[in-house]
């Protein structure tokens, strides 16, 4: 299972870590206690809420347009969205970039 951090909370931390508890002078006893401090602040980061991208494309289909991932259907004069309104896929994989 993924665990999504939050990037800027963690530097956030290991600035923390660099001004306040070591104070920019005086270094940390051993490399070793400098990871596990930096190990633990990543097991402590907070995590954020995302899905994963799903890149897909239009396939002509006489009047209509099919999405590569789902196989619903739009009609092309009316529909030109970059992604697909029925799954959400991002309509820029393949070739052409998601063009026709």
């Amino acid at each position: 299972m993924w665990r999504l951090i939050d990037a800027d909370a963690l530097t956030g931390k290991c600035h923390q870590i660099c001004e306040v508890e070591w104070n920019k002078r005086a270094s940390p006893n051993s490399w070793t206690d400098a990871y596990e401090s930096f190990i633990e602040d990543i097991e402590e980061a907070p995590t954020v809420d995302a899905v994963p991208v799903v890149h897909g494309r239009w396939i002509k289909d006489g009047d209509y347009v099919v999405c590569s991932e789902c196989g619903e259907e739009h009609a092309w004069d009316e529909y030109r969205a970059t992604y697909c309104e029925d799954c959400g896929a991002k309509m820029d994989g393949g070739l052409d970039d998601g063009n026709l």
